[in-house]
């Protein structure tokens, strides 16, 4: 089974993702034991999907497994569903809270083709909180979810997509009393969710 992993890049003052340092954990440590290609997003709409068409034009994957941070979160959240709608530009483009579709002739949502619920128990099973989502937002990684579900509906070959939300790091919550999750245990998450479909 091939996998594509992905992470975004940092777009916070802290300079760090979540997701990002969660990934790098995990390739360190897991990375040989796939057949894995790993690949860092841009936080900019258009460019984060095309990065993975662009990824997927050198070799297909059975299963692709995007993350992103989620602040605020006291959870790994797998999402469920991904909607058919995004702001009108990204921080980068001088954001707006203004909300367009994505597709304008796509489907209002799209689900998951990972098995979620079976995904979080794994999650949870390797000592990690974790709950499914239907809730991606309306920011990049809704937006990354809903062009590879739409990319996959498309494809001749069943292909399985998730999206792990990833919560905060210790060095981006504002007291260490508020939930964190260390990239080893984002690893850990990771790992689980990706030996599950090996099974």
């Amino acid at each position: 089974m091939i996998v594509l992993l992905t992470a975004f890049e940092p777009f916070d003052d802290t300079g760090l993702n979540a997701s990002l340092e969660g990934c790098r954990t995990f390739m360190a440590r897991w990375g040989d034991d796939f057949d894995l290609r790993f690949l860092t997003l841009p936080v900019n709409y258009g460019a984060d999907t095309r990065a993975v068409d662009a990824a997927l034009s050198i070799e297909s994957a059975d299963l692709i497994l995007h993350t992103g941070q989620a602040a605020g979160s006291d959870s790994i959240r797998v999402e469920k569903i991904a909607t058919n709608r995004r702001y009108l530009a990204d921080h980068r483009e001088g954001f707006s809270r203004g909300v367009s579709p994505i597709d304008a002739e796509g489907p209002e949502s799209l689900e998951a083709t990972l098995d979620t619920e079976s995904a979080a128990a794994a999650v949870r099973a390797a000592g990690i909180p974790a709950r499914v989502s239907t809730d991606a937002g309306i920011y990049l990684c809704n937006h990354v979810l809903y062009r590879s579900l739409q990319r996959a509906s498309r494809s001749r070959a069943p292909v399985r997509v998730g999206f792990l939300h990833i919560p905060s790091l210790a060095e981006q919550v504002a007291s260490t009393d508020s939930f964190h999750l260390e990239p080893e245990r984002t690893a850990a998450a990771i790992h689980a969710v990706i030996a599950l479909q090996h099974r």
